[in-house]
């Protein structure tokens, strides 16, 4: 149990070596407890800077948790799938583990919005885009070091979700145009 800590705290530290680490060691049982940790910390937060009820935590808490694993889920799924579509070569499931520990940064949010409820709101919003940047950082060199792929090839693991998007709403407009002007024809 010790050992599964100080990987935890080893990943906070110096998360590339811990990362080399997690890539031998496949721990997707602790990238789990750690998904299920930082998705508290998130639910948590919300309820203490929102002031909600106690009614609400069970709800969220089941919704929170359901939703980020079912977009850590297709998200892990859409990154290797393009890692690979660049001739990057590395497990899924190790992926996953990756992706799950990257949430670690999240339990800040919990001190942030006790802090947030002393001193103002910004604080509260200052560490959300902080914890936003160091996960997109975290994922950014876990997928860099899993694949063995450029910092560009990264890049463009990370933004094709975007790109796609933008790609679909462009091409539902254009067959939109098309099918209102071929009424009006």
């Amino acid at each position: 149990m010790a050992e599964k800590l100080d990987l935890i705290l080893y990943y906070i530290d110096n998360p590339k070596e811990a990362i080399e680490l997690i890539i031998v060691e496949k721990p997707v049982s602790l990238s789990l407890v750690v998904f299920i940790i930082s998705n508290l910390c998130f639910v948590t937060s919300n309820l203490v800077s929102l002031s909600l009820g106690r009614n609400s935590i069970i709800f969220q808490l089941i919704v929170v948790v359901f939703f980020n694993l079912i977009f850590i889920l297709i998200a892990t799924c859409w990154f290797h799938f393009i890692a690979e579509l660049l001739r990057g070569r590395g497990a899924v499931i190790t992926l996953f583990s990756l992706l799950n520990f990257s949430l670690l940064p999240a339990v800040i949010l919990v001190p942030a919005s006790i802090i947030s409820k002393f001193t103002g709101v910004w604080i509260l919003y200052f560490s959300i885009i902080i914890v936003f940047f160091w996960i997109d950082y975290l994922m950014f060199i876990s997928i860099k070091k899993l694949y063995d792929i450029s910092s560009l090839k990264v890049s463009i693991v990370m933004i094709s979700p975007t790109i796609v998007l933008v790609l679909g709403i462009f091409v539902v407009f254009v067959l939109s145009f098309i099918g209102i002007f071929s009424l009006l024809l």
